[in-house]
């Protein structure tokens, strides 16, 4: 959490809460605006964020989901940086900046955590303690804005920007471009599915088609639709 990202930037919360109990689960009770008192029935596990010692941000305003994978919780901020934080006592394990703002989120495949950000990089981390680790880091054309979070089935990993999306054969390393219309702003930041899409191999002809429709069954029978 941590309010409207139009704000700018601001401290932010992450909380692992116990989804069993019942009731009123928060942590501390009272009136708006006075001292709580602990809650017996808090369902808060454990918080992570705000500002350290130091008066530093320990986790800033996000609009990203968590991903968890071995014990481990990978998360981004809306500021660039990634956070590996330890499932069980919520504490930091190690923390990288992309330099660049963040607005999807992470998803782990194959001991690997994959993160797009505002400069159009798709940076690829090892999912691992210990210091943070990157395997890869791969642009998207024009250094695209990536706004949305990758998407792995059938052995192919599908990635959008603003105006395109991406189709990676991930055993051969092979990219295929999913050329999204754009729309009249010239941005494509809705959900792929949502968006006319023509499937291109690298010398523009349609051999792909088929593939696609695999992919996106509601695809009108072979036709493009929307």
């Amino acid at each position: 959490v941590g309010q409207d990202p139009e704000h700018g930037e601001g401290v932010g919360h992450m909380y692992r809460i116990d989804a069993t109990k019942k009731g009123d689960i928060s942590p501390e009770l009272g009136e708006l605006g006075a001292q709580g008192k602990p809650n017996p029935n808090s369902g808060q596990i454990w918080h992570y964020g705000g500002e350290t010692e130091d008066g530093e941000l320990r986790f800033r305003r996000t609009m990203s989901t968590a991903s968890i994978s071995d014990g481990m919780i990978f998360v981004a901020d809306l500021s660039g940086y990634v956070h590996c934080v330890d499932f069980e006592t919520g504490k930091r394990i190690w923390e990288h900046d992309l330099l660049s703002g963040v607005w999807g989120s992470t998803l782990v495949v194959d001991g690997k955590v994959f993160l797009g950000n505002e400069d159009g990089t798709l940076t690829v981390f090892k999912a691992a303690k210990g210091e943070p680790e990157v395997l890869a880091e791969k642009s998207t054309k024009n250094f695209s804005s990536i706004y949305s979070t990758p998407t792995f089935a059938n052995g192919r990993m599908y990635l959008s920007d603003r105006t395109r999306m991406y189709a990676v054969d991930v055993a051969k390393s092979a990219v295929h471009r999913l050329a999204i219309e754009e729309t009249n702003d010239g941005g494509a930041c809705a959900p792929p599915f949502f968006m006319r899409l023509h499937c291109l191999n690298p010398a523009g002809s349609l051999p792909l088609k088929a593939q696609v429709n695999n992919h996106f069954p509601n695809s009108n029978g072979g036709k493009p639709s929307r």
